[in-house]
């Protein structure tokens, strides 16, 4: 049997001192963010955010959307299976821009976090 400071220490690592980051298991991926009941009565919601410049040279050749698709898929392979798999719970991906625009995953978001403040 697992003890309680086992479970923490080899499955959550801290990033920061305010942050704590999903490790399911060694040398893998993180989330940095978890929320008990925000999709979902009874189940954790994983969120990675992901901040990208659209005007560096590798953004600039592909429309403003492709971009934010492409980050959105980019942050889906690298989670979303593991999340569903080994937690069964959901992933989300939040990719912002420095300019303020954001992916289509963030809009429901964005919507959750509205609905939830009324």
């Amino acid at each position: 049997m697992m003890s309680v400071s086992n479970l923490f220490s080899s499955h959550w690592v801290a990033k920061s001192s305010t942050t704590q980051h999903l490790r399911i298991h060694e040398n893998e991926a993180r989330v940095d963010v978890a929320a008990r009941d925000f999709w979902t009565h009874g189940q954790k919601a994983f969120f990675d955010v992901k901040i990208f410049n659209p005007f560096t040279k590798s953004n600039q050749m592909f429309a403003l959307a492709s971009c934010f698709t492409h980050r959105e898929l980019q942050k889906k392979r690298a989670h979303e299976q593991r999340v569903g798999e080994v937690e069964n719970d959901s992933f989300t991906p939040v990719v912002f821009s420095t300019t303020g625009g954001h992916g289509k995953t963030c809009i429901h978001l964005l919507q959750q976090i509205g609905h939830d403040a009324i």
